[in-house]
């Protein structure tokens, strides 16, 4: 079956108020297992999760067949995708396709369930001082989020879906607490990643430290050779 035809399926999913209001059920938050039921399905889905409660069961066996349906219209080996969903980042985007599909249909362009990154300017201070700089950076504002604040907006990212959460800045290593903040947001299931000038990443010690607090990925801009 072709893309085409997998896309016409799923618009007649989407467009089955019923089935709608099924899919819809399922995109709650499981108080008992502590977690997005969608994402919950898929963990049972995969064997990565034995025990859950009765609607997240329910859950996965709504979602297998529809499963097996999509990975046969966009000729995958069922197998080969068990295998990639195995990835906890994979579940989650798979879980906001979903979502997206339960809450807004099949839309162009495609609505997720909830935004798969979202990048979040977490200072405006900076220990450099650019004369491209889109942020004019170098002083913390006055309103920026402390530690605890900022945990909350990270599980609250967490809980909506986000799968992949970029800090940025103004300068995000100059943030005494930026260590915690990565930890908190890799604890709770989000791809971490970093837009820095680099300078931190000089030291060796503060790569290490950023790695085992569990930064995934860091974009460093080169703007010319010429200092």
């Amino acid at each position: 079956m072709s893309t085409v035809g997998a896309i016409k399926i799923f618009k007649s999913i989407s467009d089955n108020l019923l089935t709608r209001r099924l899919l819809q059920s399922l995109c709650d938050y499981c108080e008992r297992d502590k977690g997005n039921r969608l994402e919950i399905a898929l963990e049972l889905y995969v064997g990565v999760r034995k025990k859950a409660c009765i609607k997240c069961l329910f859950a996965k066996q709504i979602l297998t067949p529809m499963i097996r349906v999509a990975s046969k219209s966009f000729g995958a080996n069922h197998a080969q995708l068990k295998e990639f969903l195995k990835d906890s980042y994979w579940r989650r985007g798979l879980a906001s396709v979903i979502k997206g599909i339960a809450w807004f249909g099949v839309t162009r362009p495609f609505v997720p369930g909830a935004p798969f990154q979202v990048v979040w300017n977490v200072t405006r201070a900076c220990n450099l001082k650019c004369m491209h700089c889109y942020e004019n950076a170098g002083k913390p504002d006055k309103n920026e989020l402390n530690t605890e604040e900022a945990m909350k907006v990270i599980d609250i990212l967490a809980d909506v879906g986000v799968l992949i959460l970029a800090f940025s800045g103004g300068e995000p290593t100059v943030r005494h607490d930026i260590l915690k903040l990565i930890k908190h947001a890799s604890m709770r299931g989000m791809y971490v990643a970093i837009a820095t000038n680099g300078l931190a990443l000089a030291s060796m010690d503060k790569v290490r430290e950023l790695k085992n607090a569990g930064l995934r990925f860091a974009q460093i801009s080169l703007d010319g050779i010429d200092p």
